[in-house]
């Protein structure tokens, strides 16, 4: 507002300033003057225009995470209700393990009953990990939603989180967005693909030296210089528009002083690109 009001001042000035050389008979300088003013108008008109689209953009903006925040904060809800269910199942999962040392004779088969058992213990697990770890109920519902997204593909997501520190060195939006652009590259490199396993693996440690990222998924074997392609605004491998996700991650992490880096190894008898983020602590 100050801004507006400095600006509509040296306005001001242009006018009388014009009007005194018209009274002091210098016409010519007068004239000089209002061309000057025509122009610091059209200057001033420009910069009102882009104070206008700012605001509504930040209008937007802040609708969207609005919207964003009632989301996943319903979809914490429904992670706390799901974990709070599994825990109060545990005890008839873990006695149904127990009894089948006197139900089954058979030591083959009664490795093979409890390691199945186990397995779909284990569906859980992951929904569990974010409850447990995440204090933020935006951070871990939105999480929560993105595995669900996942999983309509069949896809399997690992996650490993450390939180030694309460607060993240950059907003919960900004987290949102980074690891969503992450995810969302993620699944969609594999919704179509039936060459290679459908696994995602993510990493999210928060200590006193900052805030790191790692989001790795199966894929097909890559160069180097197909990884470097990923940042380019106009790339695709696999539908359109994933360089400019990739490119503004890029240069979210660059303007807080981070670093994002992008390699590929073998793991789990498979291939996997992984993005690594560093994002410096406060």
């Amino acid at each position: 507002m100050n801004a507006v009001l400095l600006l509509f001042l040296f306005a001001n000035i242009f006018f009388f300033a014009g009007v005194l050389l018209f009274r002091l008979d210098k016409f010519q300088l007068a004239e000089t003057v209002y061309y000057l003013q025509s122009i610091y108008f059209i200057f001033v008109l420009l910069y009102l225009l882009n104070i206008w689209q700012k605001s509504k953009d930040d209008m937007k903006r802040k609708q969207e995470q609005a919207q964003k925040t009632r989301q996943y904060c319903e979809a914490y809800d429904e992670l706390r209700t799901l974990v709070r269910e599994r825990q109060h199942d545990m005890d008839n999962h873990l006695s149904a393990i127990f009894g089948m040392i006197y139900t089954i004779d058979d030591r083959d088969e009664l490795i093979r009953c409890r390691e199945a058992y186990y397995e779909e213990l284990k569906e859980g697990r992951e929904e569990i990990k974010l409850y447990l770890a995440i204090e933020s109920r935006l951070i871990a519902g939105f999480l929560f939603v993105k595995i669900r997204e996942a999983m309509k593909y069949q896809i399997k997501v690992t996650n490993r989180i450390i939180m030694k520190e309460k607060a993240l060195p950059i907003s919960e939006y900004d987290f949102v967005e980074m690891t969503g652009i992450l995810l969302d590259n993620a699944v969609e490199a594999l919704a179509g693909s039936r060459e290679i396993p459908r696994k995602i693996h993510l990493e999210i440690i928060n200590g006193k030296e900052g805030l790191f990222i790692t989001a790795a998924n199966t894929s097909r074997p890559l160069s180097t210089e197909e990884m470097t392609l990923f940042f380019q605004e106009d790339y695709t491998s696999k539908g359109g528009g994933r360089g400019i996700g990739l490119k503004k991650l890029k240069k979210m992490v660059y303007g807080m002083g981070g670093n994002v880096i992008v390699s590929g190894e073998p793991a789990d008898e498979a291939w996997y690109i992984k993005f690594e983020l560093t994002i410096p602590g406060k």
